[in-house]
């Protein structure tokens, strides 16, 4: 489930790099590879590299990700030589199509926890806040606290 206003924001971005980039000037096609995640799965994806054998994926523990309210997004590239869908890809390509959307990206160095892959729209609000405002008032609650977030910044865009 993702919050409605975002996956637009995701549609707008991913059909400008489609349209200027991919059909342009031959660039790599992407999808999205994960959007909404539950408990179970952020359970298990935390788990990776800490006890369970392989590379730690994610720092947010269950309930701490934006995954978790639907307003993240992982992208993958398709690989036009091999034709396999890849992590790696021209994210510098890619990322200012979802960031003119207003998207806060993962994968710059300035993001701490380096996560190409990683697109959330947040308001700037703290993950903390927003599992304290789901467990009191439910995920509608934290859409529209992010969605009034967005419309002050805007309104002060303005002033």
């Amino acid at each position: 489930m993702l919050w409605p206003t975002f996956a637009q924001k995701v549609k707008t971005g991913l059909r400008t790099y489609a349209e200027q980039v991919v059909l342009a000037k031959g660039g790599y096609p992407v999808d999205v590879f994960e959007t909404w995640r539950s408990m179970e799965r952020m359970t298990e994806l935390y788990a990776q590299g800490r006890t369970v054998g392989s590379q730690i994926v994610t720092n947010s523990k269950p309930g701490y990700s934006w995954h978790f309210y639907g307003c993240a997004v992982d992208i993958v590239f398709k690989n036009p030589k091999t034709k396999q869908w890849t992590w790696d890809g021209p994210w510098d390509s890619l990322a200012p199509h979802l960031l003119a959307q207003g998207l806060e990206w993962l994968g710059s160095k300035k993001s701490g926890f380096i996560d190409r892959p990683h697109f959330q729209l947040t308001g700037g609000m703290k993950v903390g806040d927003a599992f304290k405002l789901q467990q009191q008032f439910g995920l509608m609650a934290v859409w529209m606290e992010i969605q009034k977030r967005l419309d002050e910044k805007k309104a002060g865009a303005y002033s």
